[in-house]
């Protein structure tokens, strides 16, 4: 799924009770992906989120959760804590997304 279709759904598009999602909470994460270099799936979530991740081939795992509030949340398998990031920054030390993209591009190339 793509941003653009995100912003289209519709209250109860999980066939549940799913608001839809707001302009702001859709510019946000436009905001996260255009500090992105690799272009991450995309899925709406049920708990008030947009989902971006990442997977390596041998099973190396990132996703960034934003929220309807700004928040980021980060989950990487590359590190195992998980961090709560106020507003569209990164920490200064978080190259997980990068590193995951290195690994594929290496583990694609030795299989090639």
């Amino acid at each position: 799924m793509n941003l653009q279709k995100i912003s289209e759904l519709k209250y109860g598009w999980n066939g549940y009770k799913a608001e839809p999602f707001s302009k702001e909470h859709i510019a946000a994460t436009q905001r996260v992906l255009d500090i992105i270099k690799t272009p991450p799936r995309i899925y709406p979530t049920a708990n008030d989120s947009i989902q971006l991740e990442w997977e390596t081939n041998n099973g190396e795992y990132l996703e960034l959760q934003v929220h309807n509030n700004g928040d980021v949340t980060a989950f990487s398998s590359l590190d195992t804590r998980e961090e709560r990031m106020r507003g569209y920054g990164f920490p200064e030390d978080y190259h997980s997304i990068n590193d995951i993209e290195e690994r594929r591009n290496y583990n694609d190339t030795r299989r090639a």
